[in-house]
């Protein structure tokens, strides 16, 4: 069995263009199409992280499905954003 990979996307066409070409890999995957599946995902399966990455591939936050979730402004100091 080879590592498992969580692929947290909302849109479909990249968890599959992502999927296949990690399964050609070797790799095993998980899809979840929101933060808050993708979080539950990596809490109950504990997918492997690629070390090469850091562990993050994209660079939205877990909550950026959440209405302002994913909208650092005003989320405070040194938050960026304007």
């Amino acid at each position: 069995m080879g590592k498992t990979i969580l692929i947290v996307e909302d849109e479909q066409n990249i968890v599959d263009i992502l999927s296949f070409n990690l399964s050609r890999e070797g790799y095993d995957t998980l899809e979840a199409y929101d933060g808050s599946t993708g979080l539950q995902l990596a809490l109950e399966q504990n997918p492997d992280l690629p070390e090469a990455a850091g562990g993050r591939l994209g660079g939205a936050h877990p909550d950026a499905d959440r209405p302002g979730g994913g909208d650092r402004q005003g989320a405070g100091p040194g938050a960026g954003g304007g």
